[in-house]
Parts: structure tokens; C-alpha cells; sequence
């Protein structure tokens, strides 16, 4: 049984210290149907939104890259919120790769700052599979910048990074 987990934190400080008093809350849309999706809320004001784009897309290939198949915007079949977190799941059949793969997103407010996002895979039986994910931040005012854990004056765009760049 392979597991890979990998973690996205957004913090929307700088962003949210523009909009009204407030705190980070999540709140949990769509249904199993159209598939299950996070919103990011600034007390009551949106502020970023999963509802075209899907919780991730992905590139899944097997051990000599000569089979890939393609995840685009993917949204959960089910979903659980306990407290200050919302958990998505689903299983994505690659008939390809003749397997299926195991999904979970797990959103958690970690203060009243900062989001963790975090992504799990669950494959069970092929020997190796190899992962590219692709997540982003759909915010519903653009950003008057951005910034990386690395890079105070970034300029946006893709981050290859484990800390990706926000907008503020």
C-alpha cells in the first residue's frame, strides 16, 4: 500500500487585513452529485473559492512514464466537517494504469491566519506511480501582490516550491 501526503498552507493575512474584521472560516459547498469543494471565508466575505477549478488537478504515470493519465478538477464524492476542519475523499478509477486511486483533501484552520491544506493518495495495488499535482487559489479580487516564504516581491504565477507564493 503506497500513501503520499503532501501540505499547501495559505496565509491570507496581508489579503485579509484589507477586508473587514474577521478570522479565517471554511465553509463547505457543492454536493456528491457535482462533487464536494472548500470555500475560504474572511468572517463572512469569500475569499477564495474552489467551485470551477476543483480541489486539484494531476498527472498520474506509471514506473517508465510510457502510461499517463490525466485528473482535471477534481471535486470530492464525499465530505466530513468536524470542527475547524473539512475533510473531502474520493476515488478517481485510472483504468489505464488499472488501478484506482484514493483521494483526500483535508482543509484545517490552523489559527486565525492561516489554512493548511493538505493532500493524501492512496494507491494499492500497482508497485509505483509517480505524481504531479497542481492546486490553486482562486480569489474572488485579485491580489494588489504577491509573496513567497522566499521571495517578499514575487511576482506570481507557478511556485515549484513546497511554500507556495500568495497574493496579498
Amino acid at each position: 500500500m503506497k500513501s503520499i501526503k503532501c501540505t499547501v498552507f495559505f496565509l491570507l493575512l496581508p489579503f485579509c487585513l484589507t477586508l473587514q474584521a474577521g478570522v479565517l472560516n471554511l465553509k463547505l459547498r457543492g454536493d456528491s452529485a457535482s462533487g464536494f469543494y472548500v470555500d475560504v471565508l474572511y468572517g463572512t466575505i469569500p475569499v477564495c473559492t474552489r467551485e470551477k477549478s476543483g480541489e486539484l488537478n494531476m498527472v498520474v504515470e506509471n514506473e517508465d512514464h510510457s502510461i499517463r493519465e490525466n485528473i482535471k478538477n477534481w471535486k470530492a464524492t464525499a465530505a466530513i466537517q468536524k470542527g475547524d476542519s473539512i475533510t473531502l475523499s474520493g476515488i478517481v478509477s485510472l483504468p489505464l494504469l488499472e488501478t484506482d486511486l484514493h483521494i483526500t483533501v483535508v482543509y484545517e484552520i490552523i489559527n486565525h491566519q492561516v489554512v493548511e491544506k493538505r493532500m493524501e493518495l492512496l494507491q494499492t495495488n500497482m508497485s509505483m506511480l509517480y505524481y504531479s499535482i497542481d492546486t490553486s487559489i482562486s480569489l474572488k479580487a485579485s491580489p494588489s501582490r504577491f509573496w513567497s516564504f522566499d521571495n517578499a516581491n514575487n511576482k506570481g504565477g507557478v511556485a515549484n516550491e513546497c511554500y507556495p507564493a500568495a497574493g496579498i
